[in-house]
């Protein structure tokens, strides 16, 4: 009987584990706002009309702004996604009417390690709110309650500041890094040498060469589309690349230069374009939004020749 009666209790806890569980998925899945699901939901009703696409990851999502470009363009950016997924979301969507595609490979993104491998919790908003194909055995990939860090953070910032935790535009663009709201110490010589340190790790050679072959995935899919790819590296604050070892900016310039040359892609390197001032950066390698807005004019200029 007392056997019987445990029993019964540790059924009766699993059930509450689990339906609290279930609760919380639900939760975050259906009244947090995310952008994933946002671009998702966008991109199934109106790839076929976008002209100009923009991928790449929070230098591409807060630096280029849609709205000004002299075609249907859309942003489909978003914060540390990584070039292997960027090739995912060209693939998914029914781009019928694609002409352009920019993507950004620079420093914040040539050396990152595959998310899994890095911020290993943002595979599952792909999987969950973009459809990615990840085998049903990766639970970790389909459920955000897998990833409790993660979750504590997000439910975190949607408690302190409701929908305003997602601030996005319309077309994609990142609207929160206003130049207004920039910290007083953003610029500095100390913030350089931590971002460096945080960009550039021993594993960056390797992680680069994974890289390098997606963008050429990337630039393979584009060529027999009759997409034109253009590569950009966007601008960084003259502290952050005093910082950066001269063999990383080499390699990064010696390779997509010459993958340019080769007629993979238009490359257009922006890195040390000294017409953005300080005023023109959020912070030492994201443009605020007034820098957002002069790169977009930038690029436009350049893809339909009156530059």
């Amino acid at each position: 009987m007392a056997m019987r009666k445990l029993f019964i209790k540790l059924v009766l806890f699993m059930f509450f584990v689990s339906v609290s569980i279930l609760s919380v998925e639900l939760f975050v899945r259906y009244e947090i706002p995310n952008v994933y699901r946002l671009k998702n939901e966008w991109l199934s009703k109106n790839s076929s009309n976008v002209e100009l696409l923009v991928l790449g990851n929070s230098h591409c999502y807060y630096g280029i702004c849609p709205e000004y470009f002299s075609c249907k363009s859309y942003n489909a950016a978003i914060v540390s996604q990584t070039l292997h997924y960027d090739f995912f979301i060209l693939q998914h969507y029914s781009f019928s009417g694609l002409k352009d595609v920019i993507i950004n490979v620079d420093i914040s993104n040539v050396f990152d390690p595959p998310l899994s491998k890095g911020e290993g919790y943002r595979c599952a908003y792909y999987t969950i709110y973009m459809n990615y194909p990840a085998s049903f055995m990766d639970l970790n990939s389909h459920w955000e309650v897998m990833n409790p860090g993660a979750l504590q953070r997000k439910i975190s910032k949607y408690i302190e500041r409701g929908s305003e935790c997602l601030k996005c535009s319309p077309l994609g663009y990142g609207v929160d890094y206003v130049l207004e709201n920039r910290s007083e110490s953003a610029l500095s010589d100390e913030n350089a040498e931590n971002r460096v340190a945080v960009l550039i790790t021993a594993r960056w050679k390797e992680n680069f060469d994974i890289n390098i072959a997606s963008l050429m995935q990337m630039a393979s899919f584009c060529s027999k589309r009759n997409i034109r790819l253009t590569v950009i590296s966007t601008p960084l604050h003259h502290r952050l690349r005093n910082h950066i070892p001269l063999v990383i900016a080499e390699e990064i310039s010696k390779t997509l230069q010459g993958l340019s040359q080769k007629g993979y892609f238009r490359y257009l390197d922006f890195s040390d374009d000294s017409t953005f001032k300080d005023d023109a950066f959020f912070d030492l390698d994201h443009l605020s939004d007034k820098g957002a807005i002069q790169l977009t004019d930038k690029i436009n200029r350049v893809i339909y020749n009156n530059y």
